[in-house]
């Protein structure tokens, strides 16, 4: 099982007060429900947000990740 920084941005930064963290996990979804199991607060910013692997978005969360990929995690921007 891979080891990945997991980047966090905006709205998921300030409610987990993390700019990483470090995780351990096969794919994405695995990713995510370790975050959310760990910080349910930040479940609904997680659940829309986007995730990209190596600066590219991707859609299908079942994607297998490597230790040395870059894993960031985006939530939507809101303007007003």
């Amino acid at each position: 099982m891979p080891v990945v920084r997991v980047l966090l941005f905006a709205g998921v930064r300030e409610i987990i007060k993390e700019k990483q963290l470090i995780i351990n996990a096969d794919n994405i979804s695995e990713i995510l429900e370790k975050i959310v199991f760990s910080y349910p607060a930040a479940e609904n910013v997680i659940r829309s947000s986007s995730v990209s692997v190596n600066k590219e978005i991707i859609n299908d969360h079942s994607v297998l990740i490597n230790q040395r990929d870059e894993i960031a995690i985006i939530p939507p921007i809101s303007s007003g």
